[in-house]
């Protein structure tokens, strides 16, 4: 499905701000995350901060940690070591 919604932690006010924000569907909000990959060197922390923290420049404060979480999940399935979660874990602490 394309919806928005689909993704965990996101629901009918942060899909208003995606779409404030030209995100319309899920196929555009994964491919702005992996538009954040800047070298082959970014470890999962670096790449997972510059996504959650552009969740918080489009003013979306709530549940960021688990929609850049299910993003990362998601797209971990066709580029694998995108997402390891012992690293993931390591910028929840950071934030």
């Amino acid at each position: 499905e394309y919806n928005l919604e689909t993704i965990p932690g996101i629901g009918p006010k942060a899909k208003e701000r995606f779409a404030e924000n030209g995100i319309h569907n899920s196929f555009q909000l994964l491919a702005k995350f992996l538009s954040m990959k800047q070298t082959d060197g970014d470890d999962c922390v670096a790449h997972c901060t510059q996504f959650y923290n552009w969740l918080g420049e489009i003013k979306l404060n709530t549940n960021r940690h688990s929609i850049t979480k299910s993003v990362a999940e998601k797209l971990s399935i066709s580029f694998p070591n995108l997402y390891q979660e012992s690293q993931f874990d390591e910028m929840v602490t950071e934030c």
